[in-house]
């Protein structure tokens, strides 16, 4: 059973958004960001899953207008994989609506609860640092970013 609190911040995560995307391509539209362009075999190694299948999630994205494809400029004959505007809008739509939604839920904890959380953040911070060499490694304060 997803406790309470979860639930709630998934919800306020997904309230009015017009695309409801699974947490890869979500994270493909992050990479997107974060990185730039890139081709498909990168995007598909990056997170995890096979060549096929981030065809066909970079497809689905193409068609909602969250990507776009383009040739690249040093190599005519490859195809980079780019954030469109309306992707980028997504994200911070995206950002925005989980930080309100962790505000409210934090706006109805005890001020004893809150100190708690306080306390808590250096060591929720060297979660995000224990990643394996290379890795890129985020804050919570990068999730809510």
């Amino acid at each position: 059973m997803e406790p309470l609190a979860a639930t709630r911040l998934r919800r306020g995560l997904h309230s009015g958004s017009d695309h409801q995307l699974s947490l890869t391509a979500a994270s493909t539209l992050s990479t997107l960001e974060r990185d730039g362009a890139q081709r498909l075999t990168v995007l598909a190694e990056s997170q995890g899953v096979t060549q096929p299948s981030m065809t066909a999630l970079v497809n689905r994205l193409e068609r909602e207008g969250l990507v776009r494809r383009r040739p690249d400029l040093c190599d005519g004959r490859v195809v980079l994989v780019a954030l469109a505007e309306a992707g980028a809008e997504h994200l911070a739509t995206r950002r925005r609506q989980g930080r309100q939604a962790v505000e409210g839920l934090l706006a109805e904890l005890p001020a004893d609860d809150l100190d708690a959380l306080a306390a808590a953040l250096p060591a929720i911070e060297a979660i995000g640092h224990l990643g394996t060499s290379g890795s890129p490694t985020i804050t919570p304060t990068e999730v809510l970013a």
